[in-house]
């Protein structure tokens, strides 16, 4: 995967995500700001590592019988 991108609202760079993962998304409140990154072939999970180092949140992808969801929360 090749990611670039320049000040990014990262509520829009997750829903991207989920939309890429097939999943839903659940951005906890404190969980804003915007991002800068530029990677090559890089994984989706090292790219949203990157995203969310970038902005003090970790991710998770919970599956439930409902379906899955990409969750992040704020880890500051």
């Amino acid at each position: 995967m090749r990611l670039d991108l320049e000040e990014a609202a990262v509520a829009d760079v997750l829903a991207a995500f989920s939309s890429l993962l097939g999943v839903e998304v659940e951005v906890a409140p404190e969980v804003q700001g915007e991002v800068t990154v530029k990677l090559d072939d890089a994984t989706a999970a090292a790219a949203l590592d990157e995203v969310c180092r970038q902005i003090g949140c970790s991710w998770t992808i919970l599956t439930t019988p409902g379906g899955a969801r990409l969750v992040a929360v704020s880890v500051r």
